[in-house]
């Protein structure tokens, strides 16, 4: 919401002030990237709490992947999740 809200900010500020270049809506945005950064750790941190503990599978997610691409990265391993548990066959982590 903070990350929208910055936008809708900066847009309203250009509307308002044709020509100018106003970022009062850019604090709201950095806020919304940072939480937005926080959420997809405290995602890993528990896929791997849960996948090593309740269903251990041994998951190890790498820091930076979670960082630039944390939505595919996630994507991969629930994939490879899903099929461990339709087949019984876990594919190696690369």
């Amino acid at each position: 919401v903070s990350y929208f809200a910055g936008g809708f900010i900066n847009g309203l500020m250009r509307a308002m002030h044709p020509g100018e270049i106003v970022y009062l809506g850019a604090p709201f945005s950095l806020i919304g990237f940072v939480l937005f950064v926080i959420a997809e750790f405290q995602m890993k941190s528990d896929l791997e709490d849960y996948y090593n503990t309740v269903e251990p599978i041994d998951l190890r997610l790498h820091g930076g992947m979670t960082f630039f691409f944390a939505v595919w990265y996630f994507q991969y391993h629930f994939s490879r999740i899903a099929q461990w548990k339709k087949t019984g066959i876990l594919t190696p982590q690369s």
